[in-house]
């Protein structure tokens, strides 16, 4: 029995020298009697030092000795041993957090004679669970905050939170949203099977812009681009869906507008008489109508990406480039002009043309011109005018010969009269007498 003993008590010091957790005694007066080697490295005292003398003026912080006290006599006269949180101070004033526990100690007549205090270093851990009571504070301003509308749901679909994003984006009160199915509020509900299978299809657990309706409290719809994630356990099960919704109404009516314009302006463009082409910084043709083949002969894969100055012709090429730089300047140049232009077939074509520069999002400068066959017009034109001056001519002649006439028909009255009165000077005074209507005329 001796050995035994002996033996037990071997392994009792082994393990009290050798224990992770800080371990003293205390007598019946809290004066401490043992402290192993975690005592000795955590506090930073040595035994010797503090053997005999009271765990309250050693361990205790200020202001909380007498309760320290109180929370020993309680031990000592019962049974208590649920381990309890207290703060403990170290040899240098560091305060640490610890888990203590202890155990009544008795001689062989089964008396009381101290306590065995058992006590973890938990500062760590309590740090750690105030950063993360901290972090799970500020996770819950920031997602409250959120412009976004964040939903969770649970493993069978139920709404089981609902921040004031979604509030702001859907109009449903959490009090009137939450425990309710999420499949209810999609406006398609192909979409929530879809959304269940892409998540569980793909590796991560997560999708993201996924655009898809919901339903508001008025009943209206409203466009979400969504990102999604599955929530699993400490075993990897899945416990439910976290999903952020981000309202794109506003956009998709936009885009929606966007299109609309954009299929008007096509269909305008398309319709026009005249060519209409886009000409890139390099003078590349980026966009050309279907007026463009009636004018040039080309045809539209042709046109796209040729030079522009290949179908100018070799007597305008000079001018029409001036007036393309000087416009890219910034320069003022005539709203319209003339030049010729060469069509596949050889033929030439005389055109007038306005044009305005384009900047496109990448900071590209682009030329939209509006090209008019004006060949006819300007063959009428000069026909016109050959013709006008062949009647200027003619009109010329004519008030020439009318002029002439004239004067021929004044220069046979003054005669006549001349010869009257010559006629009067010579007859005798009886036969005289006034000239007859007739004669008066002639």
């Amino acid at each position: 029995m001796t050995s035994q003993l002996k033996e037990l008590e071997k392994k009792y010091q082994f393990l009290f020298e050798n224990s992770g957790d800080m371990i003293f005694t205390l007598d019946k007066n809290g004066i401490i009697t043992s402290f192993n080697r975690e005592a000795e490295l955590t506090t930073g005292y040595d035994r010797k030092d503090v053997i005999g003398k009271s765990f309250v003026e050693v361990l205790a912080t200020k202001g909380t000795k007498q309760l320290e006290m109180r929370r020993f006599r309680k031990r000592l006269d019962t049974r208590e041993s649920k381990p309890f949180q207290a703060v403990m101070r170290t040899r240098n004033g560091e305060r640490r957090n610890i888990l203590a526990n202890s155990m009544r100690l008795k001689d062989e007549r089964g008396e009381v004679t101290g306590l065995a205090c058992i006590l973890k270093d938990v500062t760590g851990r309590k740090k750690a669970e105030q950063e993360t009571k901290r972090a799970e504070y500020l996770l819950e301003k920031v997602v409250d905050n959120m412009a976004d509308g964040v939903v969770i749901t649970d493993k069978k679909g139920l709404i089981t939170f609902y921040n004031e994003g979604a509030v702001e984006i859907f109009g449903h009160h959490p009090s009137d949203i939450l425990g309710k199915p999420v499949l209810d509020f999609y406006v398609r509900k192909k979409d929530a099977k879809k959304v269940k299978q892409m998540l569980l299809k793909s590796k991560e657990g997560r999708i993201s812009n996924f655009e898809t309706q919901f339903l508001t409290r008025e009943g209206n719809t409203v466009f979400v681009n969504m990102s999604a994630t599955l929530m699993r356990d400490d075993e990897g099960k899945i416990i439910g869906t976290l999903g952020i919704n981000r309202d794109i109404t506003q956009r998709k009516t936009l885009e929606r507008e966007l299109k609309e314009s954009e299929e008007r302006y096509r269909t305008m463009v398309e319709s026009a008489h005249d060519m209409v082409a886009i000409i890139g910084e390099d003078y590349r043709l980026k966009y050309v109508n279907k007026k463009a083949e009636e004018l040039t002969a080309y045809s539209r894969e042709e046109l796209r990406g040729m030079d522009f100055r290949d179908l100018l012709a070799k007597g305008s090429r000079r001018s029409v480039l001036d007036r393309f730089r000087k416009k890219r300047r910034g320069e003022k140049v005539p709203v319209r002009y003339e030049f010729e232009i060469v069509r596949e077939d050889g033929d030439k074509r005389r055109v007038e043309s306005s044009s305005s520069n384009l900047m496109d999002t990448n900071g590209s400068m682009s030329t939209i011109a509006y090209i008019k066959d004006i060949t006819e017009r300007k063959q009428y034109e000069e026909a016109l005018k050959d013709k006008l001056e062949e009647l200027e001519k003619w009109y010329k002649l004519t008030v020439d010969r009318e002029l002439k006439m004239i004067e021929l028909k004044n220069e046979i009255r003054a005669l006549a009269h001349e010869l009257n009165e010559l006629k009067q000077k010579i007859m005798p005074e009886g036969d005289r007498r006034p000239n007859s209507p007739h004669e008066k005329d002639s």
